[in-house]
């Protein structure tokens, strides 16, 4: 079960990065973003988030099968 929450808060907290800095400023005009000086770092953090979303995308079915030794679709 904490393995499941675990993966499941950083997807969400890697997902929350991008949303607050490319649609809300699209949603709302008048909002500034906060890197707005900064378009190295801003680019930065999208991909350092990225790089976590897909992390926690793709690392449980993978521990999940290394744990159960299995190496095919019909070895299970």
């Amino acid at each position: 079960m904490f393995n499941g929450l675990f993966w499941g808060i950083m997807l969400v907290l890697s997902a929350l990065y991008p949303v607050l800095s490319v649609l809300v400023p699209v949603l709302m005009p008048s909002w500034k973003p906060p890197l707005e000086n900064s378009p190295i770092l801003h680019a930065g953090l999208l991909m350092l988030s990225a790089i976590v979303c897909l992390i926690s995308l793709l690392l449980p079915p993978i521990l999940t099968v290394n744990q159960t030794n299995t190496r095919s679709f019909w070895g299970g």
